[in-house]
């Protein structure tokens, strides 16, 4: 294996590990912002959208979530996200850009069809939550459907 690409394998593997650190540490302040994305999508950014994709679903391993399908569904999320960022870097898109689509796909997907996403049940507060949901990533179906 060439000295370039080996780097970057363990680079990603490196951050990825940071970004589960990160992501571990408990308190109710710090887990909904999901501080592993930091450390962990740059690699996205530098090095293409597979070891972002390695980094991210590493980073995202270490969040805790009541469902275990709700964790499952933030990896893959993380693993779109990652894939998305890196794609339009590569190819020289901004990946500022592929970050507001995504999550503004997401916040759609909210408004239109909250019980796709569990959320049927916060009828009347959607809307709010839809419009927070850009600065606040990490506010998942499962951890706002827990809260009545």
């Amino acid at each position: 294996m060439d000295r370039l690409p080996a780097r970057r394998v363990g680079l990603a593997l490196l951050c990825g590990a940071v970004g589960f650190g990160l992501n571990a540490v408990p308190g109710a302040a710090v887990a909904p912002l999901l501080l592993g994305r930091a450390v962990t999508l740059p690699i996205a950014i530098l090095f293409g959208p597979s070891l972002g994709v390695l980094a991210a679903v590493i980073g995202g391993l270490a969040l805790n979530t009541a469902v275990p399908l709700a964790l499952v569904a933030i990896v893959v999320f993380l693993s779109v996200e990652a894939a998305l960022i890196g794609a339009f870097a590569s190819r020289g898109r901004s990946p500022l850009v592929a970050g507001v689509l995504l999550w503004s796909g997401l916040s759609v997907a909210m408004l239109i069809a909250p019980s796709l996403l569990g959320l049927s049940s916060l009828r009347q507060s959607i809307v709010p939550i839809a419009m927070q949901l850009p600065r606040m990533p990490s506010r998942t179906a499962s951890s706002m459907s827990n809260r009545t």
